[in-house]
C-alpha cells in the first residue's frame, strides 16, 4: 500500500499509509485505495522484474511550510486545499503536445484559456510536480513555457511514442500524462491515480460511461521496453500494452471537470461556459 512521507514542524519525519486511519495516522480518502483486476495475460515482451509489489512506494511528499491537511471526505483523494500550502508529489507530469490538431483545423494547445495558451493553462495545473516535461518535436513552438520538451524518438508513430519518449526521459518512476487539449485537471483525481500505482505499470481514468482516457493516467517506466517493442512490431495503439502489462482501470463516478476539446465547437462551449473575454471565440 502507497506510503505517505511528512515533514513535521519539528523537522521529524513520519510515515502514514494511504487509506490507514488510527493514532498517530494520516487519512487519504475514505477507504484503502484498491489496485483492481489484472488486465490481459503474460505475453513474451521485455517486461523487467522488480520488487516494486513487495515494498510501499514513497509517492506523496510534503513539506513544512506545505503540508496540506487531510480528513475523512475532503474530495476523491481527501486533500484540504489551504492557502500557503503546497503539495509535492514524486513523480513526473507529462503533457503530451505533438498531435497535428486535424479535427481542430489549428493548433488547439495554442488556443487562448484565460489570455494564456491552453497548454500554459495546463503546465501550471501541474505544477505541484517536482519535473513537468512537453512532449513535442517542435521545441522552439513551446520554449516560452520554461519546461523541457522531449522530441519523439520515431516521429510519425503518434501519442504512444510521445509516451514513450517522455516516460523515458523522466527523472521519477512514475509520470502522470495528459494531453494539451485537456484543460481541466483534478488535483484529487490525478492522487487517486498515483495513489493506485504501486503494484500496477498504468493506472488510467475510466470515464462513467465505461470508456477509458489513456491521457488521464499514470505510466511507470516498466513500460517503456514493451511499447517499443510494440512499436517495432507496428502495433501503435496505445490499448495493446493491456495484454501485456499490468493495468488499473480507476473508476470516475462523476468527471463534472474533464473536458477533451477536439473540435472548434467543443472549445467555444468550453470557453462559453467559462465566461472569460480573453478567451478567443
Amino acid at each position: 500500500m502507497p506510503t505517505i512521507a511528512v515533514r513535521t514542524l519539528a523537522g521529524r519525519r513520519c510515515d502514514g499509509v494511504l487509506g490507514a486511519f488510527g493514532r498517530g495516522r494520516l487519512r487519504v480518502g475514505g477507504a484503502a485505495p484498491t489496485f483492481g483486476a489484472t488486465v490481459g495475460s503474460p505475453a513474451p515482451l521485455p517486461v523487467p522484474t522488480s520488487d516494486r509489489g513487495a515494498h510501499p512506494e514513497r509517492v506523496f511528499r510534503y513539506w513544512v511550510p506545505s503540508i496540506p491537511a487531510f480528513r475523512e471526505g475532503a474530495g476523491a483523494a481527501g486533500v484540504v486545499e489551504r492557502p500557503g500550502y503546497d503539495l509535492r508529489v514524486d513523480a513526473t507530469a507529462v503533457i503530451l503536445a505533438g498531435g497535428g490538431s486535424r479535427r481542430m483545423g489549428r493548433d488547439k494547445s495554442m488556443l487562448s484559456i484565460g489570455s494564456r495558451p491552453m497548454i500554459a493553462h495546463i503546465a501550471e495545473q501541474l505544477a505541484f510536480f517536482p519535473e513537468r516535461l512537453v512532449g513535442a518535436n517542435d521545441r522552439e513552438k513551446y520554449a516560452f513555457l520554461g519546461l523541457e520538451v522531449v522530441p519523439d524518438e520515431m516521429p510519425g508513430v503518434g501519442p504512444l511514442m510521445g509516451i514513450i519518449s517522455c516516460v523515458a526521459r523522466a527523472s521519477y518512476e512514475l509520470s502522470f500524462v495528459t494531453g494539451c487539449d485537456i484543460p481541466v485537471l483534478d488535483r484529487a483525481f490525478i492522487l487517486r491515480l498515483l495513489a493506485n500505482a504501486t503494484g500496477n505499470d498504468i493506472v488510467m481514468a475510466q470515464l462513467p460511461d465505461g470508456r477509458v482516457e489513456p491521457l488521464l493516467a499514470v505510466y511507470r517506466k516498466t513500460v517503456v521496453p514493451v511499447a517499443r517493442e510494440l512499436v517495432a512490431r507496428s502495433r501503435r495503439r496505445i490499448v495493446e500494452l493491456f495484454d501485456h502489462l499490468k493495468v488499473h482501470f480507476e473508476p470516475a463516478e462523476t468527471l463534472d471537470w474533464y473536458r477533451n476539446l477536439n473540435t472548434m465547437r467543443e472549445y467555444h462551449q468550453f470557453i462559453q461556459g467559462r465566461g472569460d473575454p480573453h478567451d478567443e471565440r
